[in-house]
């Protein structure tokens, strides 16, 4: 349930926000799984393979810093 507001008696039911959502017909693709996204983001990616993506590029950067020998301003 999500409460738009703090007076009671105004929430929308998380299943009905995602029928209407369903229902629409405005759907996008995530460019990298192919899942139905009812929002477009930026990324053309679903939140899942956006955190995959953003976790695999530190990833990547820690390799290559330690390769070079030189530690990251967050200190890893």
């Amino acid at each position: 349930m999500v409460r738009l507001s703090k007076s009671p008696g105004i929430t929308i039911q998380a299943a009905w926000l995602v029928r209407v959502l369903a229902s629409s017909r405005s759907r996008y693709e995530c460019r990298d799984c192919g899942g139905r996204m009812f929002v477009k983001a930026c990324s053309g990616r679903c939140p899942v393979c956006f955190t995959r993506a953003l976790q695999r590029c530190h990833e990547i950067e820690e390799v290559v810093a330690e390769a070079a020998g030189v530690i990251l301003e967050d200190g890893r």
